[in-house]
């Protein structure tokens, strides 16, 4: 398994109003830029802060073809100063090509 560790920073003026844990909405941005891997070929699992959100997620089919890009967001992630981003791959490498946090209000 592999993962990521994000550390959050905050709006400056927000820091006060930020303790402790809060929920986030989390957005992950995928997009399979190999022009040889078709659907199939990169199936792996995405785990957010011990939870997991992504179950057999293959880029390609989700997109219909490579080099085309799909958003997937989660809502009610509960977090503290970090994000944990963790990738079980089931079939070729897991790829991600962005994270965000937004805190939720």
């Amino acid at each position: 398994m592999k993962s990521i560790e994000v550390t959050l920073v905050y709006p400056t003026g927000t820091e006060n109003n930020v303790k402790g844990t809060a929920t986030y909405t989390v957005r992950l941005y995928f997009a399979e830029p190999r022009i040889d891997v078709k659907a199939g070929g990169r199936v792996f699992d995405v785990t957010i802060a011990g939870r997991r959100v992504l179950e057999d997620f293959d880029i390609a089919r989700e997109t219909g073809g490579p080099r085309r890009g799909v958003v997937k967001e989660f809502e009610n992630i509960r977090l503290g100063g970090s994000l944990t981003v963790e990738f079980s791959a089931k079939k070729g490498s897991a790829l991600i090509c962005g994270v965000q946090a937004m805190i939720e209000e």
